[in-house]
């Protein structure tokens, strides 16, 4: 979804379920600004960047699509 203001869950994604594939979701519309992908599984909280901030969202492969495990480190 490009744009998730349109569905009432702009800016309050969290927690989340994915339950197939992986996803990739944004902070702002038009899969702009911090991007974090997700594979399967629930999420009772978010990376701080991301929490509470997705705007944008789509699914990006049925397989984990990189070479490395996912570094959620806090950078502040």
């Amino acid at each position: 979804m490009t744009n998730l203001d349109r569905t009432g869950s702009n800016d309050r994604a969290s927690p989340i379920r994915i339950e197939g594939g992986y996803w990739m979701f944004c902070t702002d519309a038009g899969f702009e600004g911090t991007r974090r992908t997700f594979g399967p599984g629930d999420y009772a909280s978010l990376p701080w960047d991301i929490n509470d901030r997705i705007s944008s969202g789509r699914g990006i492969h049925d397989q984990y699509p990189y070479k490395a495990p996912p570094a959620w480190v806090a950078q502040r």
